[in-house]
């Protein structure tokens, strides 16, 4: 059953837990992450 819902929310025929867009964002925090790491620096994310 659940490998249904998820065919079917891959297909566009059923809604997302949660919208692509969050997945971008949440990219963006993690590459701010890495790059303060790499750096030893303080990186500003405005969430655009």
């Amino acid at each position: 059953m659940k490998s249904t819902i998820s065919s079917a929310r891959c297909l566009g025929e059923a809604e997302t837990l949660s919208p692509v867009e969050d997945g971008v964002e949440i990219m963006k925090m993690l590459c701010a992450v890495y790059e303060s790491v790499a750096t030893g620096r303080e990186i500003r994310f405005d969430g655009k």
